[in-house]
Protein backbone atom coordinates (compact mmCIF):
# COMPACT_ATOMS: atom_id res chain seq x y z
CA UNK A 1 0.00 0.00 0.00
CA UNK A 2 1.38 3.44 -0.93
CA UNK A 3 2.33 5.61 2.04
CA UNK A 4 0.19 8.46 0.80
CA UNK A 5 -2.98 6.38 0.48
CA UNK A 6 -6.04 7.58 2.30
CA UNK A 7 -8.84 5.28 3.40
CA UNK A 8 -12.31 6.76 3.82
CA UNK A 9 -14.47 5.18 6.51
CA UNK A 10 -18.20 5.89 6.90
CA UNK A 11 -18.68 4.90 10.53
CA UNK A 12 -22.49 5.07 10.43
CA UNK A 13 -22.72 2.64 7.49
CA UNK A 14 -20.23 0.23 9.07
CA UNK A 15 -22.18 0.11 12.31
CA UNK A 16 -25.46 -0.31 10.44
CA UNK A 17 -24.24 -3.29 8.37
CA UNK A 18 -22.11 -4.93 11.05
CA UNK A 19 -24.79 -7.08 12.68
CA UNK A 20 -26.10 -8.49 9.41
CA UNK A 21 -22.56 -9.19 8.15
CA UNK A 22 -21.82 -11.23 11.27
CA UNK A 23 -23.93 -14.07 9.87
CA UNK A 24 -21.53 -14.89 7.02
CA UNK A 25 -18.32 -12.94 7.60
CA UNK A 26 -15.31 -13.39 9.86
CA UNK A 27 -13.29 -10.41 8.67
CA UNK A 28 -13.26 -7.42 6.27
CA UNK A 29 -16.25 -5.67 7.85
CA UNK A 30 -16.46 -2.96 5.24
CA UNK A 31 -12.71 -2.33 4.89
CA UNK A 32 -10.98 -4.37 2.19
CA UNK A 33 -7.40 -3.17 2.90
CA UNK A 34 -5.17 -6.03 4.04
CA UNK A 35 -4.00 -4.11 7.10
CA UNK A 36 -7.58 -4.15 8.43
CA UNK A 37 -8.25 -7.82 7.68
CA UNK A 38 -9.01 -8.79 11.29
CA UNK A 39 -10.52 -5.47 12.44
CA UNK A 40 -14.14 -5.49 13.57
CA UNK A 41 -16.29 -2.54 14.64
CA UNK A 42 -16.80 -2.00 18.37
CA UNK A 43 -20.03 -0.94 20.06
CA UNK A 44 -18.09 2.09 21.28
CA UNK A 45 -17.14 4.26 18.24
CA UNK A 46 -14.07 5.68 20.00
CA UNK A 47 -12.65 2.22 20.55
CA UNK A 48 -13.53 1.30 16.94
CA UNK A 49 -11.41 4.19 15.68
CA UNK A 50 -8.53 3.48 18.05
CA UNK A 51 -8.55 -0.16 16.94
CA UNK A 52 -8.37 0.98 13.31
CA UNK A 53 -5.34 3.11 14.12
CA UNK A 54 -3.81 0.22 16.05
CA UNK A 55 -4.26 -2.13 13.07
CA UNK A 56 -2.51 0.32 10.76
CA UNK A 57 0.25 0.84 13.32
CA UNK A 58 0.92 -2.90 13.67
CA UNK A 59 1.19 -3.12 9.87
CA UNK A 60 3.77 -0.29 9.91
CA UNK A 61 1.51 1.64 7.55
CA UNK A 62 1.47 5.42 7.16
CA UNK A 63 -2.01 5.38 5.65
CA UNK A 64 -4.23 8.35 6.44
CA UNK A 65 -7.70 7.65 7.81
CA UNK A 66 -10.62 9.90 6.86
CA UNK A 67 -13.50 8.98 9.13
CA UNK A 68 -16.98 10.36 8.48
CA UNK A 69 -19.68 10.02 11.12
CA UNK A 70 -22.89 11.64 12.25
CA UNK A 71 -22.80 13.70 15.42
CA UNK A 72 -25.11 11.15 17.02
CA UNK A 73 -22.35 8.54 16.65
CA UNK A 74 -19.39 10.82 17.34
CA UNK A 75 -20.61 13.43 19.79
CA UNK A 76 -18.50 16.06 21.51
CA UNK A 77 -17.55 13.73 24.34
CA UNK A 78 -16.29 11.11 21.88
CA UNK A 79 -14.35 13.69 19.87
CA UNK A 80 -12.76 15.06 23.03
CA UNK A 81 -11.69 11.59 24.10
CA UNK A 82 -10.23 10.88 20.66
CA UNK A 83 -8.32 14.16 20.85
CA UNK A 84 -6.81 13.19 24.18
CA UNK A 85 -5.85 9.76 22.88
CA UNK A 86 -4.37 10.78 19.50
CA UNK A 87 -3.12 14.30 20.22
CA UNK A 88 -1.93 16.29 17.19
CA UNK A 89 -2.42 13.34 14.84
CA UNK A 90 -6.12 14.11 14.53
CA UNK A 91 -7.86 16.95 12.67
CA UNK A 92 -11.59 17.59 13.06
CA UNK A 93 -13.80 19.27 10.45
CA UNK A 94 -17.37 19.77 11.64
CA UNK A 95 -18.45 22.50 9.22
CA UNK A 96 -18.71 20.63 5.91
CA UNK A 97 -22.14 19.07 6.45
CA UNK A 98 -24.90 19.66 9.01
CA UNK A 99 -25.01 17.06 11.79
CA UNK A 100 -21.93 15.39 10.34
CA UNK A 101 -18.27 15.41 11.30
CA UNK A 102 -15.14 14.43 9.40
CA UNK A 103 -11.92 13.55 11.20
CA UNK A 104 -8.53 12.99 9.56
CA UNK A 105 -5.91 10.85 11.32
CA UNK A 106 -2.32 10.88 10.06
CA UNK A 107 1.18 10.14 11.34
CA UNK A 108 0.13 6.66 12.45
CA UNK A 109 3.60 5.17 11.99
CA UNK A 110 4.94 7.53 14.69
CA UNK A 111 2.79 5.84 17.32
CA UNK A 112 4.77 3.39 19.43
CA UNK A 113 3.62 -0.14 18.55
CA UNK A 114 1.68 -1.49 21.49
CA UNK A 115 0.76 1.95 22.88
CA UNK A 116 -2.81 1.87 21.63
CA UNK A 117 -3.94 -1.06 23.80
CA UNK A 118 -3.00 1.17 26.73
CA UNK A 119 -4.98 4.02 25.17
CA UNK A 120 -7.96 1.68 24.84
CA UNK A 121 -7.60 0.86 28.52
CA UNK A 122 -7.66 4.58 29.27
CA UNK A 123 -10.79 4.93 27.15
CA UNK A 124 -12.47 2.16 29.14
CA UNK A 125 -11.65 3.80 32.43
CA UNK A 126 -12.82 7.21 31.27
CA UNK A 127 -16.12 5.75 30.15
CA UNK A 128 -16.52 4.02 33.50
CA UNK A 129 -15.80 6.95 35.80
CA UNK A 130 -17.72 10.19 36.24
CA UNK A 131 -15.02 12.19 37.99
CA UNK A 132 -11.60 13.36 36.79
CA UNK A 133 -8.98 10.67 37.14
CA UNK A 134 -5.31 10.23 36.32
CA UNK A 135 -4.15 7.06 34.72
CA UNK A 136 -1.12 5.64 32.91
CA UNK A 137 -0.94 5.84 29.12
CA UNK A 138 2.07 3.55 29.10
CA UNK A 139 4.44 1.89 31.55
CA UNK A 140 6.33 5.14 32.13
CA UNK A 141 3.21 6.80 33.55
CA UNK A 142 2.24 9.58 31.12
CA UNK A 143 -0.93 11.02 32.64
CA UNK A 144 -4.26 11.48 30.85
CA UNK A 145 -7.12 13.07 32.70
CA UNK A 146 -10.85 12.76 32.11
CA UNK A 147 -13.91 14.78 33.05
CA UNK A 148 -16.64 12.77 31.36
CA UNK A 149 -19.82 11.71 33.02
CA UNK A 150 -20.74 8.45 31.37
CA UNK A 151 -21.62 6.64 34.59
CA UNK A 152 -24.28 4.51 32.89
CA UNK A 153 -21.66 2.71 30.82
CA UNK A 154 -21.54 -0.95 31.87
CA UNK A 155 -17.99 -1.70 30.76
CA UNK A 156 -15.85 -3.12 33.55
CA UNK A 157 -12.15 -2.24 33.39
CA UNK A 158 -9.86 -5.29 33.57
CA UNK A 159 -8.21 -5.98 36.90
CA UNK A 160 -4.65 -5.84 35.56
CA UNK A 161 -3.13 -5.78 39.05
CA UNK A 162 -3.46 -9.59 38.99
CA UNK A 163 -0.45 -9.67 36.66
CA UNK A 164 1.81 -7.48 38.81
CA UNK A 165 3.92 -10.38 40.02
CA UNK A 166 6.84 -9.90 42.44
CA UNK A 167 10.30 -9.96 40.96
CA UNK A 168 11.68 -13.54 40.99
CA UNK A 169 14.63 -14.19 43.28
CA UNK A 170 16.54 -15.76 40.41
CA UNK A 171 16.16 -15.39 36.65
CA UNK A 172 16.66 -18.78 35.02
CA UNK A 173 15.64 -17.62 31.55
CA UNK A 174 17.20 -14.16 31.25
CA UNK A 175 20.32 -15.61 29.67
CA UNK A 176 21.87 -16.42 26.33
CA UNK A 177 21.44 -19.72 24.52
CA UNK A 178 24.39 -22.03 24.09
CA UNK A 179 25.17 -23.36 20.63
CA UNK A 180 23.87 -26.85 19.94
CA UNK A 181 24.35 -28.99 16.84
CA UNK A 182 21.10 -30.86 17.49
CA UNK A 183 18.84 -27.85 18.11
CA UNK A 184 17.74 -24.87 16.01
CA UNK A 185 18.19 -21.48 17.68
CA UNK A 186 15.68 -18.81 16.70
CA UNK A 187 14.80 -15.35 18.05
CA UNK A 188 11.92 -12.90 17.84
CA UNK A 189 12.04 -9.18 18.65
CA UNK A 190 9.51 -6.56 19.65
CA UNK A 191 10.02 -3.04 21.00
CA UNK A 192 13.58 -3.78 22.13
CA UNK A 193 12.72 -7.11 23.76
CA UNK A 194 13.90 -10.52 22.59
CA UNK A 195 12.49 -14.03 22.95
CA UNK A 196 14.96 -16.79 22.12
CA UNK A 197 14.13 -20.47 21.61
CA UNK A 198 16.07 -23.64 20.99
CA UNK A 199 13.83 -26.08 19.10
CA UNK A 200 14.17 -29.77 18.30
CA UNK A 201 13.80 -29.63 14.47
CA UNK A 202 12.48 -33.18 14.06
CA UNK A 203 9.47 -32.85 16.38
CA UNK A 204 9.47 -29.00 16.59
CA UNK A 205 9.39 -29.01 20.41
CA UNK A 206 10.91 -26.19 22.45
CA UNK A 207 13.82 -27.41 24.58
CA UNK A 208 14.97 -24.07 25.98
CA UNK A 209 13.44 -20.57 26.12
CA UNK A 210 15.14 -17.31 27.09
CA UNK A 211 14.43 -13.58 26.99
CA UNK A 212 16.58 -10.47 26.87
CA UNK A 213 17.06 -7.00 25.45
CA UNK A 214 15.46 -3.90 26.91
CA UNK A 215 12.83 -5.37 29.22
CA UNK A 216 10.60 -3.32 31.50
CA UNK A 217 10.75 -4.66 35.10
CA UNK A 218 6.95 -5.11 35.16
CA UNK A 219 7.07 -7.73 32.40
CA UNK A 220 10.11 -9.68 33.66
CA UNK A 221 8.21 -12.00 36.07
CA UNK A 222 5.66 -12.79 33.32
CA UNK A 223 8.39 -13.54 30.76
CA UNK A 224 10.19 -15.76 33.28
CA UNK A 225 7.01 -17.76 33.94
CA UNK A 226 6.14 -17.87 30.23
CA UNK A 227 9.54 -19.35 29.34
CA UNK A 228 9.05 -22.05 31.97
CA UNK A 229 5.59 -22.91 30.62
CA UNK A 230 6.60 -23.26 26.96
CA UNK A 231 9.66 -25.45 27.51
CA UNK A 232 8.83 -29.03 26.59
CA UNK A 233 5.89 -28.20 24.30
CA UNK A 234 5.62 -27.82 20.48
CA UNK A 235 6.41 -24.35 19.18
CA UNK A 236 3.01 -24.26 17.43
CA UNK A 237 1.23 -24.91 20.73
CA UNK A 238 3.37 -22.28 22.48
CA UNK A 239 2.17 -19.75 19.92
CA UNK A 240 -1.47 -20.89 20.08
CA UNK A 241 -1.94 -21.43 23.82
CA UNK A 242 1.19 -20.32 25.66
CA UNK A 243 -0.07 -16.87 26.66
CA UNK A 244 -3.47 -18.31 27.62
CA UNK A 245 -1.78 -20.80 29.93
CA UNK A 246 0.37 -18.01 31.33
CA UNK A 247 -2.68 -15.88 32.11
CA UNK A 248 -4.50 -18.79 33.72
CA UNK A 249 -1.51 -19.84 35.81
CA UNK A 250 -1.13 -16.31 37.18
CA UNK A 251 -4.87 -15.94 37.79
CA UNK A 252 -4.99 -19.33 39.50
CA UNK A 253 -2.61 -18.05 42.15
CA UNK A 254 -4.82 -15.08 43.01
CA UNK A 255 -8.19 -16.78 42.54
CA UNK A 256 -9.54 -13.63 40.84
CA UNK A 257 -10.78 -12.98 37.30
CA UNK A 258 -9.66 -9.82 35.47
CA UNK A 259 -13.06 -9.41 33.75
CA UNK A 260 -16.44 -11.16 33.85
CA UNK A 261 -17.02 -13.87 31.24
CA UNK A 262 -14.47 -15.15 28.73
CA UNK A 263 -10.90 -14.00 29.38
CA UNK A 264 -8.88 -13.17 26.26
CA UNK A 265 -5.29 -12.51 27.44
CA UNK A 266 -4.33 -10.02 24.74
CA UNK A 267 -7.37 -7.85 25.46
CA UNK A 268 -6.82 -7.39 29.21
CA UNK A 269 -3.17 -6.48 29.74
CA UNK A 270 -0.63 -4.90 27.40
CA UNK A 271 2.16 -7.09 28.78
CA UNK A 272 0.36 -10.25 27.67
CA UNK A 273 -0.12 -8.73 24.20
CA UNK A 274 3.62 -8.08 23.99
CA UNK A 275 4.46 -11.67 24.95
CA UNK A 276 1.97 -12.91 22.35
CA UNK A 277 3.68 -10.80 19.68
CA UNK A 278 7.09 -12.13 20.72
CA UNK A 279 6.17 -15.81 20.47
CA UNK A 280 4.34 -15.33 17.16
CA UNK A 281 7.29 -13.48 15.62
CA UNK A 282 9.62 -16.19 16.87
CA UNK A 283 7.41 -18.89 15.32
CA UNK A 284 7.39 -16.97 12.00
CA UNK A 285 11.19 -16.77 12.04
CA UNK A 286 11.41 -20.50 12.86
CA UNK A 287 9.14 -21.34 9.90
CA UNK A 288 11.38 -19.35 7.56
CA UNK A 289 14.56 -20.86 8.99
CA UNK A 290 13.64 -24.56 8.79
CA UNK A 291 10.76 -24.54 6.27
CA UNK A 292 8.21 -25.54 8.89
CA UNK A 293 4.71 -25.10 7.43
CA UNK A 294 2.43 -27.15 9.71
CA UNK A 295 -0.31 -25.13 11.40
CA UNK A 296 -2.39 -27.93 12.90
CA UNK A 297 -2.03 -28.18 16.67
CA UNK A 298 -2.56 -31.71 17.98
CA UNK A 299 -0.65 -31.31 21.26
CA UNK A 300 -2.48 -32.64 24.31
CA UNK A 301 -0.65 -31.93 27.59
CA UNK A 302 -0.24 -34.81 30.02
CA UNK A 303 -0.63 -34.60 33.81
CA UNK A 304 2.49 -34.04 35.88
CA UNK A 305 4.84 -36.92 36.71
CA UNK A 306 4.13 -36.29 40.38
CA UNK A 307 0.44 -37.08 39.81
CA UNK A 308 1.09 -40.02 37.49
CA UNK A 309 3.40 -41.70 40.02
CA UNK A 310 0.64 -41.89 42.64
CA UNK A 311 -1.26 -45.15 43.07
CA UNK A 312 -4.98 -45.19 42.30
CA UNK A 313 -5.80 -45.25 46.02
CA UNK A 314 -3.47 -42.30 46.72
CA UNK A 315 -4.98 -40.33 43.84
CA UNK A 316 -8.49 -40.92 45.19
CA UNK A 317 -7.41 -39.97 48.73
CA UNK A 318 -5.76 -36.75 47.53
CA UNK A 319 -8.81 -35.80 45.48
CA UNK A 320 -11.22 -36.44 48.37
CA UNK A 321 -9.11 -34.34 50.73
CA UNK A 322 -9.30 -31.32 48.40
CA UNK A 323 -12.95 -31.82 47.42
CA UNK A 324 -14.17 -32.21 51.01
CA UNK A 325 -12.20 -29.17 52.16
CA UNK A 326 -13.79 -27.15 49.35
CA UNK A 327 -17.30 -28.31 50.30
CA UNK A 328 -16.71 -27.19 53.89
CA UNK A 329 -15.99 -23.70 52.57
CA UNK A 330 -19.53 -23.51 51.15
CA UNK A 331 -21.05 -25.12 54.26
CA UNK A 332 -21.87 -28.48 52.67
CA UNK A 333 -21.26 -31.75 54.50
CA UNK A 334 -17.99 -33.26 53.19
CA UNK A 335 -19.56 -36.72 53.33
CA UNK A 336 -21.87 -35.81 50.42
CA UNK A 337 -19.27 -36.48 47.75
CA UNK A 338 -17.40 -39.59 46.66
CA UNK A 339 -14.84 -40.25 43.94
CA UNK A 340 -15.97 -43.20 41.79
CA UNK A 341 -13.41 -43.44 38.99
CA UNK A 342 -10.31 -41.74 37.58
CA UNK A 343 -10.24 -42.43 33.85
CA UNK A 344 -7.17 -41.77 31.68
CA UNK A 345 -5.50 -40.25 34.77
CA UNK A 346 -7.44 -37.00 34.24
CA UNK A 347 -11.22 -37.64 34.19
CA UNK A 348 -12.50 -37.65 37.77
CA UNK A 349 -16.01 -39.05 38.14
CA UNK A 350 -17.76 -38.07 41.39
CA UNK A 351 -21.09 -38.93 42.99
CA UNK A 352 -23.21 -36.44 44.94
CA UNK A 353 -25.49 -37.42 47.83
CA UNK A 354 -27.65 -35.67 50.42
CA UNK A 355 -28.19 -31.96 49.76
CA UNK A 356 -25.88 -32.01 46.72
CA UNK A 357 -28.01 -34.68 45.03
CA UNK A 358 -31.35 -32.94 45.57
CA UNK A 359 -33.09 -31.82 42.33
CA UNK A 360 -33.39 -28.20 43.48
CA UNK A 361 -29.64 -27.89 44.15
CA UNK A 362 -27.87 -25.90 41.45
CA UNK A 363 -25.01 -28.29 40.79
CA UNK A 364 -23.20 -26.49 37.95
CA UNK A 365 -21.48 -23.73 40.02
CA UNK A 366 -20.57 -26.29 42.69
CA UNK A 367 -18.93 -28.61 40.14
CA UNK A 368 -17.07 -25.65 38.61
CA UNK A 369 -15.77 -24.58 42.02
CA UNK A 370 -14.69 -28.13 42.87
CA UNK A 371 -12.93 -28.56 39.52
CA UNK A 372 -11.12 -25.26 40.00
CA UNK A 373 -9.91 -26.47 43.40
CA UNK A 374 -8.45 -29.76 42.13
CA UNK A 375 -6.81 -28.13 39.08
CA UNK A 376 -5.16 -25.46 41.22
CA UNK A 377 -4.19 -27.65 44.17
CA UNK A 378 -3.41 -31.01 42.53
CA UNK A 379 -2.89 -30.90 38.75
CA UNK A 380 -4.08 -28.44 36.06
CA UNK A 381 -5.01 -31.27 33.66
CA UNK A 382 -7.71 -32.76 35.90
CA UNK A 383 -11.35 -32.65 34.75
CA UNK A 384 -14.35 -33.18 37.01
CA UNK A 385 -17.43 -35.11 35.87
CA UNK A 386 -20.65 -35.70 37.79
CA UNK A 387 -22.18 -39.19 37.74
CA UNK A 388 -25.29 -39.52 35.58
CA UNK A 389 -28.30 -39.87 37.88
CA UNK A 390 -31.22 -42.19 37.10
CA UNK A 391 -34.62 -40.63 36.50
CA UNK A 392 -35.96 -39.91 39.99
CA UNK A 393 -39.60 -40.39 38.96
CA UNK A 394 -40.64 -43.86 40.12
CA UNK A 395 -43.64 -43.85 37.77
CA UNK A 396 -41.48 -43.19 34.70
CA UNK A 397 -38.98 -45.85 35.75
CA UNK A 398 -41.80 -48.39 36.27
CA UNK A 399 -43.10 -47.78 32.75
CA UNK A 400 -39.68 -48.01 31.12
CA UNK A 401 -37.83 -50.71 33.00
CA UNK A 402 -40.31 -53.65 32.51
CA UNK A 403 -40.35 -53.01 28.77
CA UNK A 404 -36.60 -53.04 28.70
CA UNK A 405 -36.52 -56.33 30.57
CA UNK A 406 -39.09 -58.02 28.31
CA UNK A 407 -37.23 -56.81 25.24
CA UNK A 408 -34.09 -58.28 26.65
CA UNK A 409 -35.83 -61.62 27.33
CA UNK A 410 -37.14 -61.76 23.75
CA UNK A 411 -33.65 -61.33 22.38
CA UNK A 412 -32.41 -64.20 24.56
CA UNK A 413 -35.22 -66.48 23.32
Amino acid sequence: MDKQDRIVVDLDKLIESYETDLVDKLRHFGLEADIFETWVPDSDPVKSILNLVDSAGEANSDVELEIRASTTVLDQAALSLLGKSLGDRIEVDSSSEPDYVIILISGISQLRLGALPALNENVDKELEQSQTVEQSADWQGEAIDSSFDLSNDEFVSPNTSIYNLPQPQSLDHNTSLEDSADLVTVEGYHDGMMLGLQVEPVIHWIKKATFGGVVNPRIIPLLEKFCTLIEGVPIQDASDHGVGRLEFSVRGISGNRPVPGIVIPGAIDERLSVIQLLIRKTLTNYRQKVGYSQTENIFYPEPSEKWLRLSKADKKSKLLTVLKRELEKIHVLPTEIDVLEIDYNVRVLVRFSGYLAEPQTDKQPIVMQLERAITEQIDPRLELYLELVRDQSKLRRLTVEPNSQSSSMKEEN
